[in-house]
């Protein structure tokens, strides 16, 4: 056999091969501004192009990426002076504050009793059941923000046995196209209806009125926010934003709706204010230019007894405090936009709230007796 025609016999074969592709290249390192087309994404990248925008993902460097993120903040705090906590005085559920010529309004839960809270089977006329029951709405006014000057009682708890003789506690309301739109949240009081089904733990829902007076007709699409422990609502741009925190699949969010009533995830936040009440200087402009928000009032919850996790410390109370913030489209502050440095303190982790003490160690050591069996190196 000639060379040739070995050579032939050699390469027929492989001639019915296809030729291989090239190997699937990884997506570029300098992302795209616009969505590739030419390649498959994972779910993540997906998102990164349709929700959050690619802008999000990348940052010059030294800068957080959550730098472009209009409704992203970290969150700083600062104590308030002026209010004395002393005989079992409590505040919290500050609303939003107010500026009217030239001085700062707010109004919250105040509670002034004769005991602790001592809880529901313990509870009298006299002695709270909870840190808000026998409370009232009182008001406190400030030049700047940080310091407060107790004014008193705004609305006063009605003579027993009148609806709201046991406690009145914070209202809060927007104007948005038009009307009041009156955010509120919704809460169970668990009973023995066996119907089937899961009660939502805490969820909002929505009010409107032509009159701030009322009446207010709830919304058919209610709940419109599924988690959060408190209300948060501020005008965003043509549109209403909210802070959530706490409870729910959501919580520790920014949300946005167009129309105030549709929410969407814009955010996931960090240690956020607990009942924040905003100041808002354009809550009732209703001019469809919601400017966002840098600072507001919230409460900060007491310490818990550390030999019993569920149980609060002695004399503990609400207080209230100053967070700042840029949640703003009129200023831009850097700090504000990053993760906390290095994430929490050593006193964060290891507070009352955080430390695992009590009849909850030993009841993890007793479980982790059961729970840990040896590590499975190779199956049989």
């Amino acid at each position: 056999m000639s060379k040739a025609v070995l050579t032939v016999a050699l390469l027929a074969p492989l001639a019915l091969v296809p030729a291989a592709e090239p190997p699937a290249r990884g997506f570029p390192g300098r992302l795209p501004l616009t969505k590739p087309t030419d390649r498959p994404l994972s779910a993540a990248m997906q998102r990164a192009y349709d929700f959050w925008g690619i802008a999000s993902l990348g940052s010059p460097r030294g800068v957080s990426q959550n730098d472009r993120m209009e409704l992203y903040s970290n969150f700083r705090y600062s104590r308030l002076e002026g209010f004395d906590y002393s005989c079992n005085t409590s505040r919290r559920d500050p609303t939003k504050v107010l500026k009217i010529d030239g001085t700062y309004y707010v109004w919250y839960t105040h509670r002034k009793t004769e005991a602790p809270p001592s809880g529901t089977g313990k509870a009298t006329d006299t002695i709270p059941s909870a840190d808000w029951d026998l409370a009232e709405i009182w008001y406190a006014t400030s030049n700047d923000g940080f310091a407060w000057q107790e004014q008193g009682v705004a609305v006063p708890r009605p003579p027993k046995p009148d609806y709201g003789w046991r406690s009145v506690t914070t209202p809060d309301v927007l104007v948005f196209k038009g009307k009041y739109y009156l955010y509120y949240k919704g809460q169970p009081i668990h009973s023995s209806d066996e119907s089937p089904g899961l009660e939502l733990v805490r969820a909002q829902g929505l009010a409107i009125s032509e009159d701030p007076l009322g009446p207010f007709t709830k919304h058919p699409l209610n709940p419109v926010i599924t988690s959060g422990h408190e209300t948060c609502l501020f005008p965003w741009k043509g549109g209403i934003a909210a802070i959530t925190s706490l409870d729910g699949p959501e919580k520790n969010t920014v949300q946005f709706a167009p129309d105030g009533v549709n929410f969407e995830i814009m955010s996931s936040i960090e240690m956020p204010p607990l009942a924040p009440g905003p100041f808002v200087a354009d809550a009732f402009s209703d001019n469809e230019d919601g400017r966002g928000i840098t600072w507001g009032l919230c409460h900060i919850p007491p310490p818990v007894d550390a030999t019993a996790p569920g149980n609060w410390a002695e004399n503990a109370h609400f207080t209230l405090a100053r967070f700042d913030c840029d949640l703003s489209r009129d200023t831009h502050r850097s700090n504000f936009k990053s993760t906390y440095p290095g994430r929490y303190d050593e006193e964060a982790f290891f507070s009352s709230r955080a430390h695992l003490s009590g009849w909850l160690l030993n009841q993890v050591k007793k479980e982790q007796q059961q729970l840990d069996r040896n590590t499975i190196l190779q199956q049989q």
